[in-house]
């Protein structure tokens, strides 16, 4: 709050005010705050000057995804047109740049470093080099009506020189390149291109496509690599396991770091002093721990004496359960449960999943889920397909065309819980958000009798139209499909739990969740479900609401 008053930014009083991201600048003087406005999507960046402990004038709007870097005296952003007023949650996104500002400068004579639209390229994402003064970038461009997945630098310290392309590879869509460190003149790249469970590659800058294997890729997928000083930390994960190891500069492991199921492992990202770093040991029941690790000796230090074994020792029961979804594939899923609890036919449980955009489900506190176990409720979190608990295979398997089969795996895993007799259908409560949000609405809709309560958040249930909003159109075409397609078109109506609402059907109580001003899932989507669910003339026991929030 010292750091920033975010109240004197708000352009009324029921606008909230998020401080997303803080970054200092390298002398530490200034601060660059990157807000946005009751949850949406766009960004704005004002610039702190912290020993002065005022704001100055400069600001950049009409950010989205985006970072900032800091350079010298100025930093970088990336910034869209500025969409037609009244229209901010419709207009497509326009026109993307990288920019670089000078400090004290005003907003009009910042440097475009890169644009969408002169180089006819499309999606920019940039970070910076954990050193040497550089900027990476990805972006797709097309090359003779074929899409090309782009990886490239520039040298912060001569933008002259423009930028650099060193990876240029058929896009497919999953592909990802991400520059863990450096190794003598070359970039070592965590990449899953011809490698979907990721593997460390040493790419020479100055050749295109010029790379040797470092650690090639395993069965378990490569969540997480970083380079620090002379060794590389990889974290693997294998079915709901998290599998850290330490390996050597020549790619030689040196150390494989017990953790037991049901929690996550992350971290290894900075230097503490010449031989140290930290990591966090999370789970759903407790709050995270930090520790150190001193990767000369390759032991862990736990700075209280208790020892790494304390941290796993919570009175509650964490496992790994596995079961077999509609096609007879093999699922994880985690369930956690006071250690005292004998789980019967009477025992509350509360499913929660995502399944989307190769996006993994980590075991982490919340103070929700905190209540409902103290409560002797079960949590029960299914790694459904479509998420990237097992690599780039496990999301293509619930995406697009396969979408269904994420669903699939979520109705399989009730159905598990209930024979397995942890449980009841009518003690079944599920709560998703965002792509969670559509797989729980998806579930209720084909299987309402599986399940006492739902809580969709910002859930788009309307994956026909879900395109036509500017965030919807970048993320939705992607992971759903295109409704200009005919296939994709046909599949999405299939799956859309808006357009398969029966009369005279008893469905879970329901409260959909959404915020007034999401521009990724627009609200419309919840009115018009709870509309469905409402306006049916049969007599029905359930309520069900919709909550609207002010913000995100």
């Amino acid at each position: 709050q010292q750091l920033c008053p975010t109240n004197i930014f708000q352009y009324d009083k029921y606008d909230r005010i998020f401080a997303r991201a803080v970054e200092l600048s390298p002398d530490h003087k200034y601060a660059a705050i990157v807000l946005s406005h009751s949850g949406s999507d766009w960004l704005e960046t004002r610039i702190r000057d912290i020993e002065g402990k005022k704001f100055l004038p400069d600001k950049f709007e009409w950010q989205k995804f985006s970072d900032v870097v800091w350079n010298k005296g100025g930093l970088f952003y990336s910034r869209f047109d500025a969409p037609e007023e009244g229209k901010e949650m419709l207009s497509a996104d326009k026109n993307q740049r990288v920019m670089y500002h000078r400090l004290g400068m005003p907003e009009d004579s910042d440097i475009v470093v890169l644009s969408a639209a002169e180089k006819k390229i499309k999606n920019i994402e940039f970070y910076p080099a954990t050193s040497d003064k550089i900027i990476f970038l990805k972006y797709d461009k097309f090359d003779r009506n074929k899409k090309i997945s782009i990886m490239a630098y520039l040298k912060t310290d001569s933008l002259e020189n423009g930028i650099k392309e060193f990876i240029a590879v058929p896009y497919d869509g999953t592909s990802q390149f991400e520059v863990i460190g450096k190794q003598g003149d070359k970039f070592m790249v965590k990449s899953t291109y011809k490698a979907p469970n990721g593997q460390i590659v040493l790419y020479d800058p100055n050749q295109m496509n010029t790379g040797s294997i470092l650690i090639e890729q395993f069965n378990q997928p490569l969540r997480f690599a970083n380079k620090l000083k002379d060794r590389i930390f990889c974290i693997y994960y294998d079915m709901g396991k998290y599998r850290p190891a330490v390996f050597d500069t020549a790619g030689k492991l040196l150390k494989r770091i017990d953790v037991p199921d049901g929690y996550a492992i992350h971290g290894f990202g900075h230097t503490i002093d010449d031989s140290t770093t930290l990591y966090t040991i999370s789970s759903f029941a407790a709050h995270p721990r930090t520790v150190m690790f001193d990767f000369k000796n390759l032991k862990t230090i736990v700075d209280d004496n208790e020892g790494l074994a304390q941290l796993f020792n919570q009175g509650v029961t964490s496992k790994i359960v596995y079961y077999y979804s509609k096609d007879s594939v093999r699922i994880p899923m985690y369930l956690v449960y006071n250690a005292q609890l004998q789980p019967d036919t009477s025992t509350p449980v509360l499913m929660y999943a995502y399944g989307g955009f190769g996006i993994s489900l980590d075991p982490h506190y919340d103070i929700g889920f905190n209540w409902f176990l103290s409560h002797n409720g079960i949590l029960a979190v299914p790694l459904i397909r479509g998420g990237g608990e097992q690599g780039e295979t496990w999301h293509k398997q619930g995406m697009l065309l396969n979408k269904q089969k994420s669903f699939d795996d979520f109705i399989a895993a009730a159905e598990y819980l209930i024979a397995n007799k942890y449980t009841a259908a009518n003690k079944i409560a599920i709560h998703g958000g965002s792509n969670g949000g559509l797989l729980v609405a998806a579930a209720m809709v084909q299987r309402p009798d599986l399940f006492k309560v739902v809580v969709p958040a910002a859930a788009p249930t309307d994956l026909i139209n879900f395109a036509q909003n500017a965030s919807g159109e970048m993320i939705g075409v992607r992971e759903y499909g295109d409704p200009n397609d005919s296939v994709d078109f046909h599949n999405l109506y299939k799956l859309s739990p808006l357009h398969h609402i029966k009369n005279d059907v008893e469905y879970p109580a329901t409260m959909f969740i959404a915020s007034a001003h999401d521009n990724r899932v627009l609200p419309s989507h919840s009115y018009r479900f709870v509309a469905e669910l409402q306006n049916d003339t049969k007599e029905k026991t359930n309520p069900y609401l919709l909550y609207l929030q002010e913000s995100q």
